[in-house]
């Protein structure tokens, strides 16, 4: 193709509806020297294109990317191809579409544009004959114009470098590595050699931006000031990060990118497409909960959020924001990636300087939400949360009073007293390993009162101990335990509080605890109820919670007693399981007439009874409208292998002396060599052995929660 001007270059690539003239290599002569002088033009709203690569509307639907697995089908290769040739044709789209906005840019710039376009144009034909060996012509499937969208209304210059050179194309330095390496996985070498000249390319087109940045920045900002901004939402540095786990540290360093900078872009996370689910720890929701908005947490639990806030980071998924009141450290964010985890987006969130939801200057104060997922739902969520809701789109759930009862250990009772009765008059024969109904606590609105009932206990029932519990608390730590006949006074004391604040106490038998379980549910709209798994529990003789554990079976390291109750006999072998399927039916029934949706988990216990010595299971011991620590662990069961097991454990100033650190940095390398990372599987590898960090070794204080694969 002749041409007499990089203007006539430019305006043939962008107006031609001939993909013949947009892929013309023009030959190379003075025209690369000629400026003449620019005409006006009218810039399109989208380049013009065949009628079969036409950008698709909103109301068509969207071709599925496909997905890594199948990429053994040559249909599905195609496919991906086809993916990847649209991306080069909007960036040669593009790049014309800046040489003639930019006319009186720097004269090194236009060329260097000008050779960056001539290699995007012969990185589309190459896809095109490679596909079509696949059976798939350009044009056979839908294309989006999403990069022609975010890179098209640039204003100048360094518009084009930021958006495209340091974002779009830093990105397809990962997508060309990744499909690279999945394509000799399959023995395509001839795909995977296209891959790895295009991954050579884009990081000369990477430097070449990276280069003309460092001219065009702000000297007052670091280079990740001045880059994030210019990028507006939707587009972010998360855009600059491509699939998998193939990020290019190398390609980037090749590309003349700073270290410090590398480390942003791969640590930066935003979500990509749909509005984000908002997460936010609040763990003393139980105290809200019973004593409205007057509560004061004490030290130890305010310390126990803070220790543990990134926790709303390993609940959320890739496109969410977790919200937290510090930022997490770059080596906790670095641990995480090392195990090819890819954390939500977060931001700092104060509380108590929130009230307003976020600061109108913020990046949020406008952004789309999808819905509100606090630890748990209160008084003190509602109120921090609650400005947000305007901005999400998603019918959200709301603190209501009437879902006080729900999370009451009393209320637990009942439901589990009722539920007993029905359950056994449909399996009788349950009745000789099931909880009676006697086990479960009753309310006490008095001192006296609560005595006489752990009298009555002791007598009618000869159980040895009784049990204290608040009607609101969690992790045990609102539980006393009665033995002798006479109170001491700290004892009377402590239920006196607890009545005159929650209105009553509950009373029950403290039994001998086997083994404890937490199944855990999502309930839904129209009364659905999703069921998600089981965790362990390993709770201290009190009832303290100290850690969980999940994996492909229930008790691997219990004695077989304790097995053959779990599993039963060959012909009821599912015996334990069906209980709780009815016990989460129950559960939707109840819970959704209040309004109530959300996760869901019912803690359980095998114990031994008292009087027969056999094994019994108590299916209802507390019913939590929350997140927990044992929904966390199934949360983390996702990063593991199938064949793994995940345990999160709570280490406490007691276990750092023990462990004779200083610190928790030192208790975190101490754990790192106990526990070396190993991954398996492909081409997505997931942790077979290994531990990593819950709580940020660098700024906990009082506990340090972290959880190991085994």
């Amino acid at each position: 193709m002749k041409v007499r001007s990089i203007q006539e270059f430019a305006e043939r690539v962008l107006f031609s509806d001939r993909l013949e003239d947009k892929l013309a290599e023009p030959e190379m002569g003075d025209w690369i020297w000629n400026e003449e002088s620019p005409k006006i033009i009218q810039i399109p709203d989208e380049p013009a294109r065949p009628q079969a690569l036409r950008f698709s509307s909103a109301d068509q639907q969207r071709v599925p990317y496909p997905k890594d697995h199948n990429l053994e089908r040559l249909h599905e290769r195609g496919a991906l191809l086809h993916f990847l040739a649209n991306h080069e044709l909007l960036a040669v789209e593009l790049m014309a579409l800046a040489l003639l906005k930019f006319p009186d840019a720097p004269k090194a710039f236009r060329r260097g544009a000008v050779k960056t376009l001539m290699d995007e144009q012969r990185h589309t034909r190459d896809y095109m004959k490679r596909m079509s060996e696949f059976g798939v012509e350009f044009g056979s499937f839908q294309v989006n114009g999403f990069f022609w969208k975010m890179v098209a209304d640039m204003s100048d210059p360094m518009d084009y470098v930021t958006r495209l050179s340091l974002t779009f194309e830093q990105a397809n330095l990962d997508h060309s590595l990744h499909y690279s390496k999945l394509m000799s996985a399959i023995g395509d070498e001839q795909s995977a050699n296209l891959l790895r000249q295009i991954y050579q390319d884009e990081i000369g087109h990477v430097g070449f931006g990276w280069r003309w940045f460092q001219k065009w920045k702000d000297p007052d900002r670091s280079d990740w000031e001045n880059y994030k901004t210019r990028l507006h939402f939707p587009l972010s540095p998360g855009r600059a990060k491509g699939v998998g786990k193939s990020f290019s540290a190398e390609g980037r360093q090749r590309s003349g990118l700073t270290q410090e900078f590398i480390q942003e872009i791969q640590l930066f996370q935003q979500s990509r497409g749909r509005a984000p689910d908002v997460y936010w720890f609040n763990p003393s929701s139980e105290s809200y909960i019973a004593e409205g908005l007057r509560h004061q947490p004490k030290k130890a639990k305010r310390d126990f959020a803070r220790d543990l806030r990134p926790i709303s980071l390993l609940l959320s998924r890739q496109d969410d924001l977790a919200l937290l009141d510090l930022a997490p450290s770059k080596e906790y964010l670095l641990a995480w990636q090392s195990a090819g985890v890819v954390l939500p987006e977060w931001t700092v969130f104060d509380p108590e300087q929130s009230w307003n939801g976020f600061p109108k200057d913020s990046d949020y104060a406008n952004r789309k939400l999808r819905g509100l997922r606090p630890w748990s739902w209160s008084p003190e969520s509602e109120g921090w949360l609650s400005p947000m809701r305007s901005l999400c789109s998603e019918s959200n759930v709301q603190w209501t009073e009437s879902w006080k009862p729900i999370s009451a250990k009393d209320w637990s009772a009942e439901i589990a007293e009722i539920w007993t009765l029905e359950h056994l008059k449909s399996h009788p024969e349950r009745e000789q390993w099931l909880a009676p109904t006697d086990i479960y606590g009753q309310l006490a609105k008095s001192e006296s009162e609560a005595f006489e009932l752990a009298l009555q206990l002791r007598q009618s029932s000869q159980y040895p101990a009784v049990a204290y519990k608040a009607r609101w608390g969690s992790s045990g730590q609102a539980t006393r335990r009665f033995i002798e006949e006479s109170w001491t006074d700290p004892l009377r004391g402590w239920i006196r509080d607890r009545i005159a604040v929650q209105g009553g106490i509950v009373v029950e038998p403290w039994l001998e605890r086997v083994v404890d379980l937490s199944f855990h549910w999502d309930l839904l709209q129209d009364g659905e109820v999703r069921f998600r798994g089981i965790a362990e529990m390993n709770n201290t003789a009190n009832g303290e919670y100290r850690s969980t554990s999940s994996g492909p079976a229930l008790g691997p390291g219990l004695s077989p007693e304790v097995k053959r109750f779990i599993y039963g006999s060959p012909g009821d072998s599912k015996r334990l399981f069906q209980v709780m399927d009815s016990v989460g039916a129950t559960l939707a029934k109840s819970i959704s007439s209040l309004g109530y949706l959300g996760p869901v988990g019912v803690d359980t216990f095998i114990y031994r009874d008292p009087h027969t010595q056999l094994l019994r299971f108590k299916p209802i011991v507390e019913i939590n409208p929350r997140y927990s620590m044992g929904r966390l662990t199934l949360e983390l069961k996702r990063f593991g292998t199938p064949a793994s097991t995940v345990t999160v454990r709570v280490a406490q100033l007691q276990d750092l002396e023990l462990a004779g650190c200083e610190n928790w940095s030192e208790f975190w390398s101490e754990l790192k060599r106990q526990h070396p990372m190993r991954l398996e599987g492909s081409p997505t590898p997931k942790l077979a052995s290994g531990v990593l960090p819950v709580s940020d070794p660098e700024t906990a204080n009082r506990f340090f929660c972290y959880a190991v694969w085994s």
